[in-house]
């Protein structure tokens, strides 16, 4: 995999298999052994009837709550592709190849 860097600038179109392939494995890895602990628990779990939040509490809460998991996401989103790339890097090689017009 090569990032190419044209002119002292990275090209975007280079940048977007790494950042596919490391959310891939990042989310990948760490989605599947909670998905591999958790279907059992929902399988085994009893279903019990709750009573919905009251309309009130949520108008009050949405404001406050969605920067903080706009913010929360992109932290996730940034660490996942992070992680992914660097179990790529422990198997494959990454490149950077430098272009001069």
């Amino acid at each position: 995999m090569k990032i190419k860097v044209k002119n002292g600038q990275v090209q975007l179109r280079s940048l977007i298999k790494p950042f596919a392939i490391g959310h891939v494995l990042g989310w990948g890895v760490f989605m599947l052994p909670m998905l591999l602990v958790m279907i059992p628990l929902m399988l085994l779990a009893p279903i019990e009837a709750e009573e919905g939040a009251n309309p009130v509490v949520m108008l009050l809460t949405t404001p406050v709550m969605s920067p903080l998991i706009l913010v929360f996401q992109g932290i996730m989103l940034s660490c996942m592709i992070t992680f992914g790339l660097w179990i790529f890097r422990s198997r494959g090689k990454i490149e950077i190849e430098e272009i001069n017009d």
